[in-house]
């Protein structure tokens, strides 16, 4: 669930949501952040014209985000030095944009929605993903090396032959995923999830991933040298190499490893 702050006649409201779509904005999203201020019928009814105005405006199409994406390549040619060449689309709706092979190196995207979006064979390398909606887009051959995904979703993402070495994951949140030939080395994870999903054939070499949530299947993968500490794991596990890595304090009560390669006892 999602969070944005908004300015009503000098009050901060704060309105919840699961989607970032203007069309499902509703009254009852909204409550007062300060203390003793009354949202009646009017007011809601005013705040949601404003926030649907404001939604209308951040949304952007294909050929817009294409337009973006041409100053911002002539910025990265440049030596970054024309920093208002640089793609800012921090907050914008890019639902359903087809940008494949895109060259979005260290663009701001910081809680944008890209649902559904193709970013096929594109660099996202040390881009800032922060807080930003990639669920059910497909991320096939994506580079995504060193970028900050903190807090950001992928579920139902198609994550195949995708690269996401030293990136920052953490408190992501990966749910019904078949992640495949993918690569996490030196990933941070802290406080992330992957649940209902499918690992293989991909490495998690030097990751951290303490305290993460991990539910599903692995199979002929890497996690050499993973720091797993205090993680929870519910997973099957199959021909994956664990060698090294740190599991202290971790709960795998409910996880099996079948031919793997210094596996952890299961008590």
């Amino acid at each position: 669930m999602s969070q944005e702050l908004i300015e009503y006649k000098g009050v901060t409201i704060r309105k919840y949501r699961y989607t970032m779509l203007p069309c499902t904005v509703r009254a009852c999203d909204y409550e007062a952040d300060v203390n003793g201020i009354r949202l009646t019928a009017k007011t809601r009814k005013e705040i949601n014209t404003l926030v649907n105005k404001a939604l209308k405006n951040m949304v952007m199409n294909t050929e817009e985000v294409k337009a973006v994406l041409k100053k911002h390549q002539e910025w990265c040619g440049e030596g970054m030095s024309q920093e208002d060449k640089r793609a800012n689309l921090r907050g914008f709706y890019m639902r359903d944009v087809k940008i494949p092979n895109a060259d979005l190196r260290y663009a701001v995207l910081q809680k944008s929605s890209l649902q559904n979006a193709d970013l096929s064979g594109s660099n996202l390398s040390y881009a800032d993903l922060r807080g930003a909606d990639l669920s059910y887009a497909d991320l096939r051959g994506a580079d995504f090396t060193g970028a900050d995904l903190t807090g950001a979703c992928l579920s139902e993402a198609v994550i195949e032959n995708t690269v996401f070495n030293n990136a920052d994951l953490s408190k992501i949140e990966i749910s019904a995923v078949k992640i495949r030939n993918s690569y996490f080395k030196k990933a941070r994870f802290c406080e992330g999830r992957i649940y209902y999903s499918d690992i293989e054939k991909s490495v998690f070499d030097d990751s951290s991933m303490n305290k993460m949530y991990l539910l599903g299947s692995i199979r002929d993968s890497s996690f050499i040298n993973a720091d797993m500490t205090g993680a929870n794991l519910h997973i099957e596990a199959a021909n994956t190499d664990f060698s090294n890595a740190d599991f202290t304090e971790s709960d795998i009560r409910f996880s099996e490893f079948t031919d793997c390669i210094s596996a952890p006892a299961v008590r």
